[in-house]
């Protein structure tokens, strides 16, 4: 299968992320709302839409061979990537930027997991963690940039233990 044969498929799961974006986190409703709903206890009631797009979300970007590895390497379950989602929206994350729901994306793209997992374990200040992340999303620095914000002892690729759940 050639690279054109695959496009379609690319940009399908990427309109897929954005649809599932904008149920989770609208752009217009208070951020309050939107993480009280992802947060209430499964099973005491009906999961909400935002909880089913969440789990369809988490869905595609598990089925991703880039995030599979990160979170292979960084011992990641799905229960520590929607814990990563809504602690970033907690920590005022859940802005949108250039389409980018800042927090959702992170989870579901290569580098800003990465970062994130190490910039955490290496315990880079969170103000400075949060920023480079928001300059990545909005297009101010590469993918490269953002890793190397990193500590120099941390890399995308080193073997760690497990990923401590932040708190």
């Amino acid at each position: 299968m050639g690279f054109l044969t695959r496009m379609p498929l690319s940009w399908n799961k990427v309109a897929k992320l954005r649809k599932l974006e904008k149920a989770i986190a609208p752009p217009h409703e208070r951020l309050s709302r939107v993480v009280a709903d992802l947060m209430s206890v499964k099973g005491q009631e009906a999961p909400s839409d935002k909880r089913r797009a969440l789990e369809q979300f988490l869905d595609l970007c598990e089925s991703d061979d880039g995030i599979r590895k990160v979170m292979e390497r960084a011992h990641l379950s799905r229960v520590d990537l929607r814990g990563i989602a809504v602690y970033l929206m907690t920590r005022g994350l859940a802005e949108w930027v250039k389409g980018h729901c800042v927090a959702l994306s992170t989870i579901a793209h290569v580098e800003p997991l990465q970062y994130f997992i190490l910039a955490e374990r290496h315990g880079v200040d969170q103000q400075h963690m949060f920023a480079h992340l928001l300059r990545y999303w909005e297009g101010k620095i590469s993918s490269d940039e953002l890793l190397g914000h990193l500590p120099a002892n941390s890399s995308p690729n080193a073997q760690d233990q497990s990923f401590p759940m932040p708190c």
